[in-house]
């Protein structure tokens, strides 16, 4: 798994792309998309542009917004929308790129990994919004406080 600076240096690099292992995820915001691509800005054709990229390199693409979206190597999109408005700050992406590669270090396939990721990301910050009274007040590191919580909701009906 491959954010923020990773990212950087392989947009500055784009040789280096090759030289990813096959399924590897990317998790780019779009800023750090568009340096991937080689663009100032998205075009209307954006998305079709990352999933030839996906499908170039074989890669899985994640690419975090208020929709994020996982880009498989085949090119199909898959939409998440476990998202909120406590997530839009620093260190939110630090951690879903932890909770990530927690998954795939137990084994989880990549696509699964990045699925349940944003899931369980989403639900403890929801969570955390809640406590706090409010999302701006929600910190990255009570967004990871609730990871528990929102692991043993998987076993409960989720209510929204």
């Amino acid at each position: 798994l491959l954010d923020a600076d990773a990212l950087n240096m392989l947009a500055e690099n784009r040789t280096w792309l090759s030289f990813l292992p096959s399924g590897s995820v990317l998790t780019p915001h779009p800023g750090e998309a568009k340096r991937l691509l080689g663009v100032a800005k998205f075009e209307h054709d954006y998305l079709a542009r990352l999933a030839e990229f996906c499908q170039r390199y074989k890669i899985y693409l994640l690419l975090k917004d208020a929709i994020s979206v996982l880009i498989n190597p085949a090119g199909k999109f898959i939409y998440s929308d476990f998202g909120t408005p406590a997530l839009a700050k620093g260190g939110s992406g630090d951690c879903l790129a932890g909770i990530i590669s927690a998954l795939m270090a137990q084994a989880y396939p990549a696509q699964e990994a990045v699925l349940l990721g944003l899931f369980l990301h989403g639900r403890a910050a929801q969570r955390a919004s809640r406590q706090q009274g409010h999302a701006a007040a929600v910190l990255a590191s009570e967004v990871i406080d609730q990871l528990g919580w929102a692991m043993a909701e998987l076993d409960q009906p989720i209510e929204r």
